[in-house]
């Protein structure tokens, strides 16, 4: 989606700049949260924390699935 509202010379710079702050905020944080949750409540929790977040994200690809389709279709 960055990528669309860039000009095409800056495409490789904008790709880079998301790569690197997806890299830097998410795994670095994601791993200490995870560590830091070991560390207090357990492996159960973090497996618990990471199974949820897993089915979130298929409901809500479900849900984008079907209104993408409605949208394709004309109904909504």
């Amino acid at each position: 989606m960055v990528n669309e509202v860039v000009p095409k010379f800056a495409v490789g710079s904008s790709t880079g700049f998301m790569g690197f702050f997806q890299y830097i905020f998410g795994e670095t944080l994601a791993t200490a949260l995870i560590g830091i949750l070991v560390a207090k409540y357990g492996w159960i929790a973090s497996n618990t924390v990471l199974y949820v977040a897993a089915g979130l994200a298929m409901l809500l690809l479900v849900y984008i699935m079907i209104h993408e389709q409605k949208l394709e279709k004309g109904e909504a």
